[in-house]
């Protein structure tokens, strides 16, 4: 029962449809300019596209709710609040949906820091949406305390459908972006130089995949290569997790990522890391963490993992199947059940015509 519009206010979008993922074929695009009816009514399921080039009207209706997903939306959402407060006396709190610890895991010590590490400061008028609560337990130890805030878990729409899990083939998939130094792309290239040198067995046999970001391949040690396979579509991911048999993820957050909980729950053995509030393998049981985050410990991790598929290959599989059932029987199904609470207990709407 509410209109809900997307705007694109860091990229701009050229309205083009083919473009749009299937979860917003449904929206309609529209113009801040052309579009906007006599009346200021808005439609159902909009997506502004050309409102990254910050230049026309952006029609404000006095029930409308802000939502920011990244640090720089935030400021784009604090001045439709103030404008919002302009034309109609009061405005509604903004909600922040915080998916890392912007300041420190996008940027060094800068003035880009110092404006992402501003909008954590708004604690009275933003309600903070934190995405796991490993991260808000770590936004609290960094003194950021917001009048209100929630947190929440990936749930289901992480679980595999692990049925379809075919046999694992001799196949590890690692997260390699070169161009973010959290996910530890150089400690993950001497880890696997000195598992192909030391184990030439794992060279020969397996084949090594980097996903997330493209590259160029990189020679390993006897004959072994890691290929670089770049941002894959959803389908030719989800079939690659299927079909492969170990993983591995590092990012230095307290946030979850979520690739690692993608791999455990898709059968593969993973390997990943814990830091501050984040204990990785109490996300799932496919999950191990080296001793320590240097070669030795990363290196050793993944000959376990590999090893341990050798001695079992259906084990990865198994646990992930048996993972699902249990958070089936347990009914975990959204981690999302405070929102009602939410709009309950912090907005108050005028009704329609008022």
């Amino acid at each position: 029962d509410f209109g809900f519009r997307l705007l694109p206010v860091m990229v701009p979008f050229d309205g083009d449809r083919e473009a749009l993922p299937p979860s917003l074929i449904d929206f309609e695009i529209t113009s801040m300019v052309t579009e906007v009816l006599s009346d200021g009514a808005m439609l159902e399921r909009e997506i502004v596209a050309d409102s990254a080039y910050k230049q026309g009207i952006l029609p404000v209706a006095v029930n409308d709710v802000f939502i920011a997903t990244m640090w720089p939306t935030h400021f784009v959402c604090k001045a439709l609040q103030r404008d919002q407060a302009a034309h109609f006396g009061r405005s509604h709190k903004l909600q922040y949906v915080i998916q890392d610890y912007e300041p420190a895991a996008l940027f060094p010590w800068s003035e880009l820091y110092l404006l992402a590490e501003q909008t954590y400061a708004d604690i009275d008028d933003t309600i903070a949406i934190v995405a796991t609560h490993s991260l808000h337990r770590y936004l609290v130890e960094q003194g950021h305390c917001y009048r209100s805030s929630y947190s929440f878990d990936p749930s289901g729409n992480t679980v595999a459908l692990v049925a379809e899990i075919v046999e694992k083939s001799e196949v590890i998939i690692v997260y390699g972006r070169p161009g973010a130094p959290r996910n530890c792309f150089t400690l993950l290239i001497e880890a696997l130089l000195r598992v192909t040198g030391e184990h030439p067995e794992v060279a020969r046999r397996f084949r090594f995949i980097s996903l997330g970001e493209a590259h160029p391949n990189y020679r390993l040690n006897h004959g072994a290569v890691l290929e670089s396979g770049g941002f894959l579509s959803p389908d030719d991911y989800r079939s690659l997790l299927l079909s492969a048999a170990v993983g591995c993820f590092f990012v230095v957050s307290p946030h979850t990522g979520y690739v690692c909980l993608e791999m455990a729950s898709h059968g593969l053995l993973t390997v990943s890391n814990s830091f501050r509030t984040k204990d990785v393998k109490a996300l799932h049981p496919n999950i191990r963490e080296p001793q320590a985050m240097n070669v030795d410990g990363v290196s050793n991790a993944i000959v376990e993992a590999v090893q341990d598929f050798w001695r079992d290959p259906g084990r990865g599989r198994r646990v992930a199947l048996e993972h699902a059932a249990l958070r089936q029987a347990e009914e975990i199904v959204t981690g999302f059940d405070f929102i009602g609470s939410l709009f309950r207990e912090h907005y108050v709407f005028n009704s329609f015509g008022d």
